[in-house]
C-alpha cells in the first residue's frame, strides 16, 4: 500500500538511507503514541481528582445513602487507578527521554 520513501544521497548507499528513514518513522510513530498515552493519563488523573472533589463538595454520600456503597467503592479503587496512571505516566516519560538521547 505505502512504498518506502528513499532519500537519494550521492555519499551514502541508498539502502542505508532507506533503513535509517524507516527507523526514523518507527521512532516518530512511537513518540506520537507515547504522547497520546501521556495526555490520556494526565486527563484521567485530573478528572479523577475533580470527581472526588465534586463528591465531597456536594456531600453525595449523605444525600444519597443508596449510592454510598458505590461511592465508597469508587473511592477505594480510585487510589489504584491513580497509582496506575502515575506509574504509566512516569514510564512513558522515561521512554521519551530514552528516545530523545
Amino acid at each position: 500500500m505505502y512504498k518506502n520513501i528513499t532519500i537519494f544521497s550521492p555519499l551514502e548507499d541508498n539502502t542505508i538511507t532507506s533503513i535509517s528513514f524507516q527507523l526514523f518513522q518507527i521512532i516518530s510513530f512511537n513518540l506520537l503514541i507515547l504522547n497520546l498515552v501521556i495526555l490520556s493519563c494526565i486527563i484521567n488523573i485530573i478528572l479523577s481528582l475533580f470527581g472526588e472533589h465534586l463528591i465531597n463538595k456536594f456531600n453525595l454520600k449523605n444525600k444519597y445513602p443508596k449510592l454510598a456503597i458505590i461511592i465508597e467503592l469508587k473511592s477505594k479503587y480510585q487510589n489504584y487507578y491513580l497509582k496506575l496512571n502515575v506509574v504509566l505516566l512516569l514510564l512513558c516519560l522515561f521512554d521519551q527521554m530514552l528516545f530523545h538521547l
